[in-house]
């Protein structure tokens, strides 16, 4: 059922039009007041409404379309996440669509987008702490925020009751391992819990037309900001801004309905150790981003009742159609992460009990867990990010990625949220591509002219003298005889002849032994049987040692060798052997002679293979052991 109902503002007298019998609270869209309604009359709250101006471009009577549906946004609520110490630590939106009869709710925070709706029957639960995780309706969720939530103010109109400063605890929670996105939150008033049930949805989902004053600058506020400390103008960039470090004093300021609240001074000093400059324009992953913020943690580890500390620089990236990319540097090495769906159990607890982490089908592998202490930040960030807050952190690798479980503590120590991020290192080309003015050392390797055209001839040329090396390797063996070394000990043994047919044949008489951790010495002559002389001969030195030193194995010298002799005239030959001395033992000491004609001294073309095939192992190993390869490393 709709109606249609003019209602007057008791305060200013203004006429507001009732499009739905669900509404019981309307703001004065011309006074700011808020008043109740119950169909007879209206009565004045007393309270006056402030927001801080939303950045998605929605706004009161915007028209949505979602999922072939038009709705149009009737009501408005902001709401604070208020921290102990009495800081509102973040802020987000919830619509309130309507179309005909049909409700939908739409969350907008920091950026992103979920449906919800409220689950008529559900189960009582006793109120949860963060990191609880707790079945619902047959699926399992896991705690990851809880705290006070501050209602900021509202706008339109809305199906129930709720106040500027009104506050209750709620508790959200993420179905686990859910690639939905799924989401769950709780509230507490002061009846039983409501448990609201939605999914993320992506900014395109929804169509609508925005307002001129967002497509022309996608700020935070149309006014001009003022540091609560010294009063200079603070530069915005981004969107749902919460904390601005002001460049002229370095007061952190936190962003409170257009005015800025002092929440202490970031020593600037640290600032020059940050690699990447504040408001640095960049381009990354084929994307425009603008840097907004930086942050300077100290970490600390425990390790067999050992501290060790270092620290770690985090990097807020905006583009106003994207909107943030998250950087972490260490160690020189940039890694970009963005949030994944919660696990079905705790990280750390499962590495201490598996060794190892189960998570979407991939097995990971832990790394480090320990702490970290927020010590500087500057810029602008879309929460509020207070010194010496603490977060603890387990972090995991599995291949390339890398899986981050981060839990904040409030100012007792006690878990507030639990996120999971996932990440990837960055390759050292898309870093130095973007960051042009980093001064860390490292440079990717020039490209020799050429390049490709060098390493595939070389190859090719590789390939051709090793082709030639078989082609000239005809010989044929024509003889081959054993004998014992002490046969041949000061005196002249004669083998079975050989017949050469060919004028200038060569030859090669190769001698193989087994002496092992000994020597010999041999002297080998060619003989022609026909003439009755000795055309050549050579002395030879064989040996062969090897052992094992600290674990590794060696050895030096050959059992073997080769002696290459051209004889100009056909015939028949001999080859006349003797011993001349050695360690080796004589009676277990063999020499054997084998002789091969058309025979070919091949291993130049070996050599000169290996030679050419050097240069593109050198250029391969050149760019893949450079500083330009995927990681950086320390430096």
């Amino acid at each position: 059922m709709s109606i249609s109902e003019n209602v007057q503002c008791p305060g200013c007298g203004a006429t507001s039009e009732v499009v739905s019998p669900a509404i019981q609270q309307i703001t004065c869209p011309y006074c700011e007041s808020i008043f109740t309604w119950d169909h007879e009359l209206t009565k004045d709250s007393g309270k006056k409404s402030k927001l801080i101006p939303p950045h998605s471009g929605l706004n009161i009577s915007t028209q949505v379309q979602y999922k072939n549906k038009t709705y149009s946004v009737i009501g408005r609520v902001q709401y604070g996440y208020s921290h102990s110490s009495g800081v509102t630590t973040g802020v987000w939106d919830e619509w309130y669509l309507t179309s005909g009869s049909t409700e939908l709710w739409i969350t907008e925070d920091s950026g992103t987008f979920s449906v919800e709706e409220l689950v008529m029957e559900a189960n009582e639960v006793g109120k949860l702490s963060t990191g609880d995780s707790f079945e619902f309706q047959g699926n399992s969720y896991l705690i990851s925020e809880t705290g006070n939530v501050l209602c900021m103010g509202t706008a339109g109109m809305l199906p129930f009751q709720i106040l500027p400063q009104e506050s209750y605890y709620y508790a959200d929670a993420i179905r686990k391992e859910s690639s939905k996105n799924e989401i769950l939150t709780i509230e507490y008033d002061e009846d039983k819990p409501s448990f609201y049930r939605g999914f993320k949805i992506e900014s395109s989902e929804l169509k609508y037309e925005r307002e001129e004053s967002f497509l022309k600058s996608p700020k935070t506020n149309t006014v001009t900001l003022k540091c609560s400390s010294c009063g200079s103008p603070l530069k915005v960039n981004g969107k749902d801004l919460l904390t601005i470090v002001c460049d002229s004093c370095n007061t952190i300021n936190q962003i409170d309905e257009s005015t800025s609240i002092s929440l202490g001074k970031s020593p600037s000093e640290l600032g020059e150790k940050l690699s990447i400059k504040l408001a640095s324009s960049i381009r990354l992953y084929d994307t425009d981003y603008i840097v907004t913020g930086r942050l300077y943690y100290e970490w600390s580890e425990e390790e067999d009742g050992e501290y060790e500390t270092g620290f770690v620089f985090d990097y807020l990236l905006y583009n106003p159609e994207e909107g943030y990319l998250y950087i972490t540097e260490e160690n020189k090495k940039f890694t970009a992460y963005s949030p994944t769906p919660p696990p079905s159990l705790s990280m750390k607890k499962s590495f201490s009990e598996n060794g190892t982490f189960l998570y979407e089908s991939e097995r990971y592998k832990f790394i480090e867990s320990g702490s970290q202490k927020l010590i500087y930040v500057d810029g602008a960030l879309p929460w509020v990010a207070m010194i010496d807050s603490i977060v603890q952190y387990t972090d995991a690798k599995s291949g390339s990625t890398y899986l981050s479980e981060e839990i904040t503590l409030d100012k007792s120590e006690n878990p507030r949220e639990i996120e999971y991020f996932k990440g990837k290192v960055i390759p050292n080309e898309e870093i130095l591509k973007s960051f042009p003015e980093l001064n860390i050392g490292i440079r990717p390797v020039s490209k020799i002219p050429g390049e490709k055209f060098l390493k595939y001839f070389c190859i090719v040329l590789s390939i051709f003298f090793i082709s030639l090396l078989f082609i000239l390797d005809n010989s044929e063996s024509i003889l081959s005889e054993g004998y014992k070394q002490s046969d041949l000990l000061s005196k002249e043994v004669y083998s079975t002849p050989f017949e050469i047919q060919r004028v200038d044949e060569t030859i090669e008489i190769k001698i193989e032994t087994n002496v092992d951790d000994s020597w010999t010495h041999l002297g080998v002559a060619l003989y022609n049987t026909d003439n009755v002389e000795v055309i050549s001969g050579e002395d030879m030195g064989l040996e062969y040692y090897s052992g094992v030193d600290d674990g590794e194995s060696w050895s030096e010298g050959s059992k073997s060798e080769s002696i290459y002799w051209k004889i100009k005239n056909p015939g028949k030959y001999q080859i006349i052997l003797t011993a001349f001395g050695g360690d080796a033992p004589l009676e277990t000491t063999f020499i054997k002679i084998e002789v091969f004609k058309n025979a070919s001294q091949t291993w130049p073309f070996l050599v000169i293979s290996i030679l050419w095939l050097t240069i593109p192992i050198l250029l391969y190993l050149r760019n893949k052991l450079s500083p330009s390869s995927s990681e950086y490393g320390g430096a």
